[in-house]
C-alpha cells in the first residue's frame, strides 16, 4: 500500500497526493523484496477477482535499472466497454497525471461485473468494476459508479481478497469513508444499494468492524454494518 493509494481521512483536503507515481514498477519492487524471503500476501482468491500485472510494471526498461516512458503504470477508466469511448471524469487540468480520480494502479485487486474484447479493436480486454468516480464539479466526494477497465494482454491475473457487497440503511446508499472507525466528518463518498468492492482486509475500531475497500484509485473504509455479504470463492 502506497502514499498515493492512501486517501485523505476527510473532505476537507483535496486526495492529489500520488507517490510513488506511475513509473513505480510494483510487481518489480516486491519481487525483490520477496527475493529477501518476505512472502507474498495472498489469502482468499475469489472467482471473477483480478489484479492488474502488465509487463510494463515488471523491469525497468531502461538501461542501468532506470524507468522510461514505456513503464508507465496507470490505467485509465471509460464509460463503455471500448477504449474509444469517454474516460470517466477526472479532477484536475485536463491531461494532468497527478489527476488520479479516474484511473487505477498495478498490484491492486478488483471484483470483476463483465468482461469483454474491446469494441475499438485494441486487443485489450475491458472489465466492468464498481469504481469511486469524481462526478462533482464543486467537490472530491465520489460516488459509485460502474466502469470499463482496460486491460492489456497477459495482464490480469488471479487477485486476493474478500468481495463485499455493500447496502445502507433501508437499502440506500452506503457511505465510503476515508478512515476506519471514522464519524460522519470522515465520508469521502457513496455507492448504491448492491455494489461490490474487493476487501484486502478488516481492522476492528472500538469493537465495530471496518473493511477496507479497492474504492476507486485509494482504499477507503466501510463498516460491517453496511456489508450485507461477503464472498471469499
Amino acid at each position: 500500500m502506497s502514499h498515493g493509494t492512501t486517501p485523505a481521512p476527510t473532505l476537507g483536503t483535496s486526495p492529489n497526493h500520488v507517490d510513488p507515481g506511475p513509473y513505480w514498477l510494483w510487481d518489480y519492487y516486491l519481487g525483490l523484496i520477496n527475493q529477501q524471503g518476505v512472502p507474498f500476501n495472498t489469502g482468499p482468491a475469489p472467482s471473477g477477482v483480478i489484479r492488474l500485472n502488465p509487463s510494463s510494471g515488471r523491469q525497468p526498461d531502461g538501461s542501468g535499472g532506470t524507468e522510461t516512458t514505456a513503464n508507465f503504470n496507470f490505467f485509465y477508466l471509460h464509460t463503455k466497454p471500448s477504449t474509444a469511448s469517454p474516460l470517466l471524469p477526472a479532477k484536475g487540468s485536463p491531461g494532468d497525471i497527478t489527476a488520479v480520480s479516474n484511473n487505477v494502479e498495478t498490484m491492486i485487486s478488483y471484483d470483476t461485473l463483465a468482461r469483454q474484447p474491446d469494441a475499438a479493436g485494441t486487443g485489450d480486454t475491458m472489465y466492468e468494476i464498481w469504481y469511486g468516480a469524481a462526478l462533482s464539479s464543486s467537490s472530491w466526494t465520489a460516488t459509485g459508479t460502474k466502469a470499463w477497465l482496460a486491460v492489456p494482454p497477459g495482464a490480469a491475473e488471479q487477485g486476493h481478497g474478500t468481495v463485499v457487497t455493500l447496502s445502507g440503511r433501508r437499502g440506500k446508499s452506503a457511505s465510503v469513508y476515508g478512515q476506519p472507525g471514522g464519524t460522519s466528518g470522515n465520508v469521502i463518498g457513496s455507492t448504491p444499494s448492491g455494489s461490490a468492492y474487493l476487501s484486502p482486509w478488516s481492522v476492528t475500531v472500538s469493537g465495530t468492524t471496518w473493511y477496507a475497500i479497492n474504492y476507486n484509485h485509494r482504499q477507503a473504509w466501510v463498516p460491517k454494518a453496511e456489508v450485507t455479504s461477503t464472498r471469499t470463492k
